[in-house]
């Protein structure tokens, strides 16, 4: 059972609450929104609520998936400045690699487990002003996972320049509702 938590509520011990709250772990465990793993989650979050989906409460269970209008969407995302304090910019790469599918506790096959694909792009170059929760600095490249399965193949990684070259759909938080739509529809 998932339990809606505010954040309010107090750690406890031998049933006396702690100086201690949920909200105060929830900051110390994702306040670095450039963290790679931080950055992922919150790519996701801002994939659904960009099309309008119950965002209250985040599905666990399948991580980086979301079920849209019969389909499924695979959100992934990179960024030049990661959490690591480096004057090194990185070389965005996102991960597509096909997971395996079991049938009776043997590896039958691997595959992509969805029917499009989101490219999420923390899109800043300095350090100084880079800041996750304004849209405008993200990029999103949208691509049917069937151009993933016939030109990457069991490809595990795709860097930017790669992923260009399979002409997504480029898209700002504002038309990526949209973009999607028009990929579901045909899909």
């Amino acid at each position: 059972m998932n339990r809606l938590y505010t954040g309010n509520e107090h750690f406890t011990y031998d049933d006396m609450p702690v100086n201690r709250l949920l909200s105060d772990f929830l900051m110390w465990v994702s306040s670095d929104l450039t963290n790679s793993v931080t950055r992922s989650i919150l790519a996701e979050y801002i994939v659904s609520s960009a099309l309008e989906l119950d965002v209250t409460l985040r599905q666990s269970n399948e991580p980086y998936r979301i079920p849209y209008n019969g389909n499924v969407i695979e959100v992934k995302s990179s960024a030049y400045i990661q959490s690591l304090q480096s004057d090194v910019l990185s070389s965005p790469i996102f991960g597509i690699a096909p997971t395996y599918v079991f049938d009776d506790n043997e590896i039958v096959k691997r595959e992509r487990k969805s029917q499009i694909y989101v490219f999420c792009l923390l899109d800043c170059l300095n350090r100084e002003i880079i800041e996750p929760l304004h849209l405008e600095q993200w990029k999103f490249y949208v691509l049917p996972t069937s151009v993933l399965n016939e030109q990457c193949g069991e490809q595990k990684t795709l860097t930017l320049n790669a992923l260009k070259a399979l002409y997504p759909t480029e898209a700002t938080y504002e038309t990526l509702k949209s973009v999607i739509d028009n990929y579901a529809e045909r899909i």
